[in-house]
Order: C-alpha cells, then structure tokens, then sequence
C-alpha cells in the first residue's frame, strides 16, 4: 500500500503550520512531540494525535487538518479519521509503529 506519511500541526511561529516530518520507514513513535499536534497516515487510515501540551488552538484544530490531509492527498473519501490524545492511544494506532 501507500507509505505512511506523519506531519506535524503547530501555531508555535503564532500561526497554523502543518509539516510533513517523516514518511515510509522513518515514521517513528519517537517523532511525535507532547507540545504539538500530528497527523499520522498509516497507509490504511489516518489518525490526528494531540500531546498533553498541544495549545488550545492545535487541539480545537486536530481532526479537521486531520480531515483535510485525506482530501489534499488524494485519498479514498471513506478513509478512516480518528482523534487520539496523548496517553489514550488505542491497539490500532500502538500497533502500527510495533
């Protein structure tokens, strides 16, 4: 399938920045910063996970980036969106990065 792709959302610089950090087989757990928000595309869905000290704006911000990747990269219109914090990761999104 598509690579894996991970980017990163932050107002840091005082405005919306959305980055792409990693793709394929450099996507790692470690990339993912507490102070922002990623979005991270495991070539199946795509998951907007917010860290415990992601600004208000980055949080309120989270899924509809997340949302907004699927149209921008092309992708299926059905293609799974989930919304994890930080210490809630769920089997699927741990299971990616095993």
């Amino acid at each position: 399938g598509p690579p894996a792709v991970l980017l990163r959302l932050s107002d840091a610089s005082g405005k919306f920045e959305f980055t792409e950090v990693a793709r394929g087989l450099k996507v790692k757990r470690n990339l993912l910063d507490s102070n922002d928000v990623f979005v991270l595309y495991t070539g199946a869905e795509v998951f907007a996970w917010v860290g415990k000290h992601a600004s208000v704006g980055e949080k309120k911000k989270a899924l509809s980036f997340a949302q907004e990747y699927v149209q921008k990269a092309g992708l299926p219109i059905h293609t799974p969106v989930a919304r994890i914090l930080e210490g809630g990761e769920n089997e699927v999104f741990e299971d990616f990065f095993d």
